[in-house]
């Protein structure tokens, strides 16, 4: 099948202390997409990624132009997260990173150093490094695999925590990759492309090292701490995330925080068993801001819903 070829432009523009960035693309030729039809040729941010009109306004930006603010729209929507990886998605999509990146340099760096490689778009590691990179984390327990799902530990959250951005973004491959670029040119030399890379790991190397790491000793090797008591929809296990207390076998999933209140442990465990807890302080209304008690009470066992439960004071 012929590959599809297009043109992207990204615009990157400073106001006060925000960047703000825009880009469209312009097909240049559909390739395979001119057999799937217009039904199947992608979701709706692509397709507004390929914009003609955008692609040509985008086009008439020159670097150092000043432009002028004509409208500020707020919309008020709200976020979903993406939907979690399997080990397969995931190698998928680190031959790709550069589709995840947001600044312009950065995602232009990552395609540049792929633009000859016919099954690279941007992306990190190589075919033969990157399933060893998924087995060598689910070893070291930084995630393991859940209902097919790539799911982190909390060995691998606290890892993230103790590192800089630089380390656990794919920025620092791009750069690796611009400075390769250089030694090829004659324009830096491999001693001092080494240098650098010592300058860079050493403090950070440092800082992960004497970053404190907490780990939890109760919970089992390759395995996040779960709660003592079975999921009441399926009867599995339910894994104790950092914002969420999550069945691995269905959907059930209670959030930790509600209403402005970080439940326990044991009042999550008192809810699963006996379906409402006693009365809790501390929560806060959305409509008034003010902090109320309540019981809390599991309204579905299948989803994990919760609801209010007051109690009628007694009139004298």
């Amino acid at each position: 099948m012929p590959e599809k070829t297009y043109q992207e432009v990204s615009v990157a523009i400073q106001c006060g202390d925000e960047s703000f960035y825009a880009r469209a693309r312009k097909t240049t030729d559909s390739g395979f997409e001119a057999f799937l039809g217009e039904e199947n040729t992608g979701d709706e941010e692509s397709e507004a990624e390929n914009d003609d009109s955008a692609f040509d306004l985008l086009c008439k930006i020159r670097t150092g132009e000043t432009v002028t603010t004509k409208e500020v729209v707020v919309n008020e929507k709200k976020t979903t997260p993406p939907p979690l990886f399997t080990e397969a998605t995931l190698l998928a999509a680190l031959v790709r990173v550069a589709d995840f990146v947001t600044d312009p340099v950065i995602k232009k760096l990552l395609k540049d150093k792929d633009r000859d490689k016919k099954d690279e778009h941007g992306g990190i590691g190589t075919p033969a490094t990157r399933a060893s990179i998924l087995e060598t984390l689910k070893k070291r327990n930084y995630i393991t695999l859940e209902k097919g799902k790539l799911i982190p530990t909390d060995t691998g959250y606290a890892l993230i925590d103790a590192l800089p951005d630089i380390a656990v973004n794919p920025d620092m491959t791009a750069l690796w990759a611009e400075k390769q670029t250089l030694i090829e040119n004659g324009e830096m030399t491999i001693e001092q492309f080494v240098d650098e890379l010592y300058n860079d790991l050493i403090p950070m190397i440092s800082n992960a090292n004497s970053a404190e790491i907490k780990v939890s000793p109760s919970a089992p090797s390759g395995q996040s701490q779960r709660l003592s008591s079975p999921c009441p929809s399926c009867g599995k296990q339910i894994v104790i995330r950092p914002k969420s207390y999550s069945c691995t076998g269905c959907e059930f999933k209670i959030w930790k925080d509600f209403c402005g209140k970080s439940l326990t442990d044991k009042q999550i465990e008192t809810l699963i068993t006996k379906g409402v807890t006693s009365e809790l302080k501390g929560f806060i209304s959305q409509k008034t801001n003010k902090e109320f008690s309540a019981k809390v009470k599991l309204v579905d066992k299948a989803t994990g819903k919760l609801g209010f439960e007051f109690t009628q004071k007694s009139k004298k």
